[in-house]
């Protein structure tokens, strides 16, 4: 019997905090959750995938969407692949991409600095 499950997107979740978070997550709700890990690795999200406890039969389940955050319209693709999915909510939404610049300014080719993007994202 499947039952209504948490969902968790996590936005840099192929490695670091975000897979750290994943883990947690499953760990701590029995295996019942969807993690949807979003970044630009596959194989690291694969391996993050791999390494999780998930309980199928209660409906839990892990997947990777590809996603390079810099840009905008890749979060506006991103959001449209989402809503094509049905997901209609989010339980948790955990931003940490790896993103970090140590210049002043660094424009995207959209005209957004680096720094401030994840504000722009959600």
């Amino acid at each position: 019997m499947t039952r209504d499950i948490p969902a968790a997107l996590l936005l840099g979740g192929t490695s670091g905090i975000g897979a750290a978070i994943a883990r947690a997550l499953c760990k701590a709700l029995g295996g019942c959750v969807h993690i949807i890990l979003v970044g630009r690795n596959s194989e690291a999200a694969q391996a993050v995938i791999s390494s999780l406890y998930l309980r199928e039969d209660e409906g839990a389940k892990a997947e990777f969407l590809y996603c390079d955050a810099s840009r905008m319209r890749n979060i506006h693709d991103l959001v449209k692949v989402l809503q094509e999915k049905g997901l209609t909510s989010l339980t948790w939404l955990v931003l940490s991409p790896g993103c970090l610049s140590t210049q002043a300014w660094e424009e995207t080719a959209e005209g957004i600095d680096r720094q401030v993007l994840l504000i722009e994202l959600f």
